[in-house]
């Protein structure tokens, strides 16, 4: 009898060390973490959300613009307004009614986002301690307004007012702006879109007029004021903190974080249980600490290393997590990955401005298009930009009158400039190339 108490005390002296190993490697982690200013709590990220004085938050502004949209009838028609008519002809009649009802319902809330866009700070009343749960109704009502703007825009330039489309442009892209702090990916997500709106206006835009040397070049400003280089770091600070916070839920509390329902299964709860007095939950916790430096690493690398690195580590990661080692980290980081794809399609679309707004420059002074993007660089273009999926120069196709400029897209495929890339956020595998054409 005594030998076997003293091999049960034997077993609890050996778990609690290593338990006691485990905690030691987070603590010294996350001291690491917050030695460089970083927060590693819900509490924390709260605080690196920096706070704004009332007197100067656009968000108050635009919350009450919101209020405006959400009692317009048009609502449902600006949530699945994305992509304008992709050639040169006239506006179709069913998508200009629309847009006109959707101006005139929603006429006083441009006023209301004007006076947000004037403000320079912007700080939404985000509470970030519920975790997964916290609320962020902003992120679907911005999309509304860039949509409502963009369509303000089609108008304006049908009725001949270039310079008041122009505007239109730069208001979507402060729209985007109000997002910059924010320390989450659903956010740096809903940025894409709203510059998606911005090129789309444009590309509209040069689709139905010629601009002037100095329009092109304003608008060559306006965007490279928009472009984004550190968000995807900024955000991946706030899931960190977020699936940190994860692993000090309940049982069922981790499941539904998981798979929504899936907390009320029993021997699921049981399971995580196991996993929690192994030590299996604290080993994950410390592989998701050294997962999210290797991601941090790969952000930091060339658009295509840091592609191929991160489907690399999504790769390792979806293995461990089938095969129940790393079960947290399987599931919570990889989504995260996928986004550093996003991302290089945003810089994509960052480049293919550009280089169009180069060529239309390179058009007014010659009266011809380019025979290569070789002609408008380094004058009206510093450098010809590479294509993020292949760290080769952006196609460029002379069309009749016209040209396209495109991206071999995420597959790294090239199909010509023929086969736009699907923007179904379901897809898994979206296919085609990343495409700004315009025609004459």
């Amino acid at each position: 009898m005594s030998v076997l108490l003293v091999l049960c005390v034997i077993l609890v002296v050996l778990v609690a060390s290593y338990h006691w190993s485990l905690s030691s490697k987070v603590k010294n982690h996350l001291a690491a973490i917050r030695a460089a200013h970083e927060p590693v709590s819900l509490v924390e990220l709260n605080g690196y959300y920096p706070a704004v004085p009332a007197s100067s938050n656009a968000a108050l502004v635009y919350g009450r613009a919101f209020e405006l949209l959400q009692k317009s009838k048009s609502s449902t028609f600006l949530e699945h307004l994305d992509e304008l008519p992709s050639d040169s002809g006239p506006l179709p009649v069913d998508i200009r009614e629309a847009m006109e009802k959707a101006c005139q319902e929603n006429a006083g809330a441009f006023g209301v986002l004007s006076e947000a866009t004037k403000l320079q700070f912007c700080r939404y009343p985000v509470d970030y301690t519920p975790g997964w749960a916290a609320l962020l109704p902003h992120l679907r009502h911005l999309p509304k307004c860039s949509a409502l703007e963009m369509c303000r825009g089609v108008l304006r330039e049908q009725k001949g007012d270039v310079q008041e489309a122009i505007q239109s442009i730069n208001t979507i892209l402060l729209f985007s702006a109000s997002l910059d702090s924010e320390p989450d990916l659903i956010s740096v997500l809903v940025q894409h879109k709203l510059y998606f709106h911005a090129t789309e206006l444009l590309r509209w835009l040069l689709n139905h007029r010629q601009l002037s040397q100095q329009q092109l070049e304003n608008l060559q400003e306006i965007f490279h004021r928009a472009e984004r280089t550190n968000r995807l770091d900024k955000a991946l600070v706030g899931e960190r903190c977020m699936i940190l916070a994860v692993f000090d839920y309940s049982p069922g509390e981790i499941l539904n974080v998981i798979d929504p329902g899936y907390g009320r299964r029993v021997r699921a709860v049981f399971g995580i249980h196991v996993l929690r007095i192994s030590g299996s939950l604290k080993k994950d916790e410390v592989r998701f600490l050294e997962r999210v430096d290797e991601c941090r690493e790969a952000l930091r690398l060339p658009p295509l290393a840091g592609l191929d690195r991160a489907a690399e580590l999504r790769l390792g990661m979806n293995q461990e997590g089938l095969l129940k080692k790393f079960i947290l980290t399987g599931v919570l980081v990889p989504p995260f990955l996928k986004g550093v794809e996003k991302n290089a399609q945003s810089i994509a679309r960052q480049r293919l401005v550009q280089a169009a707004l180069a060529v239309e420059r390179y058009w007014v002074i010659q009266n011809r298009l380019p025979s290569s993007l070789a002609d408008p660089s380094p004058r009206f273009l510093s450098q010809i930009p590479l294509d993020p999926f292949s760290n080769e120069e952006l196609r460029y196709c002379k069309e009749g009158n016209g040209y396209v400029l495109y991206s071999v897209g995420p597959d790294r495929q090239d199909d010509g400039g023929t086969r736009q890339l699907s923007r179904n956020p379901k897809a898994k595998n979206p296919r085609g190339d990343i495409i700004f054409a315009v025609s004459r």
